[in-house]
Formats: structure tokens, C-alpha cells, sequence
């Protein structure tokens, strides 16, 4: 049994160290589950090492569909993001990366 939650900004680093094969623990990874779909881990690759934008999205989709099929966890918990402003703050938007980008936030 594992416990694990992890955010990145990057969308490579997280499938890559815990999806692959190749990332189970005893190779240095952190796919606890022991989870290994070889399908999966020639999407992974493909992803990582394209240059095209829409492609990468496209192999990424495919990977959390098969993942999704294959049920390697089960998934109890989703973390919510929540942010209290005034009436006064314009333009703050929470990030997917949990980054506060605070850099076009206006306070008149």
C-alpha cells in the first residue's frame, strides 16, 4: 500500500516517474503500484520527446484513457483549490500548478 499526491507545472514528470515500467521503485522510480502496460510506456515516450504540441496532447489523452481502463490505483482524494479575495482584487486566477502567479493582479 502507498499514499502518494505530487503537483508539477511540468506535464512530463509526473506520468513518466510513476506510469513507466521502467519507474517501479527497485529502478529508481516512484511507480509504487508496480503498475507496467507496455502501450502506455511507448505513449509516454513518444509524448515526452515530441515537439508538437497537439500531438503530445493527443498521445497524453490516450495514456489517461488506458490508465483510467487499467484501474492501477484507486484514487481517493482530489484536492480542491480555494482562494478568498475582496470585491477590489481584479484579474487573480488560481493556476493547475497551484503556482500564485501574482504578477496581473490589480488592487485599484
Amino acid at each position: 500500500m502507498a499514499e502518494m499526491a505530487w503537483m508539477t507545472n511540468s506535464p512530463d514528470t509526473l506520468p513518466f516517474l510513476t506510469l513507466r515500467t521502467q519507474a517501479w521503485p527497485s529502478k529508481g522510480g516512484f511507480n509504487s503500484g508496480y503498475y507496467s502496460n507496455p502501450e502506455v510506456d511507448k505513449l509516454l515516450e513518444q509524448a515526452r520527446t515530441s515537439s508538437n504540441q497537439a500531438e503530445r496532447a493527443k498521445l497524453y489523452k490516450k495514456v489517461q484513457v488506458i490508465v483510467h481502463n487499467d484501474a492501477p490505483w484507486i484514487f481517493v482524494a482530489n484536492w480542491k483549490q480555494n482562494a478568498v479575495t475582496t470585491a477590489n482584487v481584479k484579474d487573480f486566477k488560481l493556476q493547475p500548478s497551484f503556482f500564485l502567479l501574482l504578477h496581473d493582479v490589480k488592487k485599484p
